[in-house]
């Protein structure tokens, strides 16, 4: 869990607080594994030494909290979220809680309202509706939409899932493959010049492969030429490691060159057709919700949260 102040860094950080695992109760988890199991239909069971200072830590400072399997981590994720909603003096607008899932997001939901229902504050509970419990991308997506107008946002966009994503790849490779890669090979043939053919068939196979790797680049900013530089340098070392005769060297070069050449209309492919189709993937989320707020437009939102709670940190 994370929180600091909205107008500043945090003034400072605990050291990090551990909550154990199961096989490491001393270190402040649920007393017992019969407690852990328990846990879920026992939303008010009393908190560890460990847990209580997670819970009331002030929010001028930074909290890093360290937690195994089964030491209780989401109830005192919940309990943090309620203490300072009903005794440090914040609104649910004001507190941020960022899951690693939507299914994470749902159930701490869930755990929230029935909370605030055995403590008699139905308001509360139902004002949790717009409360900012997500996970990243529900989080990105919902600041856009919000701030559309501002941020340059179409409403109208439709965020593709992993599956659809494949599907629109797969569409692109498709083309890609009837148009260049056939072209490239029909001029190497009628030169007599059996490298570039030879590799055409490797580039093909590697096309697939090219989508994902577009997609990772894309989601550490990196650009096409710094794509290139990184698949050259595995490609020297893939050389080395398999100790590749000369013209298998030569045909992985040209492989390498022809792929360089070809990346950058491959993003401007993938590009257009998303914008044809009015559609976004987890990386368009992120990246333009990250120029948003790096924006002036943004300066409202910025100082909008006062805690931030983030679930499952090592993962985002």
């Amino acid at each position: 869990m994370h929180g600091r102040r909205s107008r500043s860094r945090c003034g400072g950080s605990m050291p990090p607080i551990e909550l154990g695992s199961r096989s490491r109760p001393r270190l402040g988890s649920v007393a017992t594994a019969r407690t852990a199991r328990s846990a879920g239909r026992r939303s008010t069971m009393s908190l560890t030494p460990n847990q209580a200072r997670i819970v009331q830590a002030t929010t001028d400072q930074c909290v890093l909290v360290n937690a195994g399997p089964g030491s209780g981590k989401t109830h005192v994720l919940v309990e943090r979220y309620l203490h300072l909603i009903t005794k440090g003096g914040f609104q649910i607008p004001d507190v941020l809680v960022v899951t690693f899932t939507r299914k994470a997001a749902r159930e701490l939901k869930e755990r929230l309202a029935r909370r605030l229902l055995e403590a008699g504050r139905l308001e509360t509970s139902l004002a949790l509706e717009t409360a900012w419990v997500t996970n990243f991308h529900g989080l990105c997506f919902r600041l856009l939409r919000e701030n559309a107008l501002v941020a340059g946002f179409e409403p109208a966009s439709r965020v593709q899932d992993e599956v659809e994503a494949a599907d629109v790849c797969q569409e692109l490779r498709r083309e890609f493959l009837k148009g260049e890669l056939a072209e490239e090979a029909l001029a190497a043939e009628e030169a007599g010049n059996p490298v570039p053919a030879a590799v055409v068939d490797r580039v093909g196979r590697a096309f697939d492969h090219s989508v994902q790797v577009l997609g990772r680049a894309r989601e550490n900013l990196l650009g096409a030429e710094e794509i290139v530089t990184v698949a050259a340098n595995r490609l020297a070392t893939l050389a080395t490691e398999l100790k590749l005769d000369e013209d298998a060297l030569a045909q992985e070069r040209a492989a390498h060159e022809y792929f360089g050449r070809c990346l950058p209309e491959v993003e401007a492919r993938y590009e257009a057709l998303k914008q044809k189709e009015a559609l976004l993937d987890f990386v368009d989320l992120q990246t333009r919700a990250v120029d948003f707020l790096r924006s002036s437009a943004a300066a409202r939102v910025r100082t909008q949260f006062k805690v931030i709670l983030v679930d499952e940190f090592q993962d985002t």
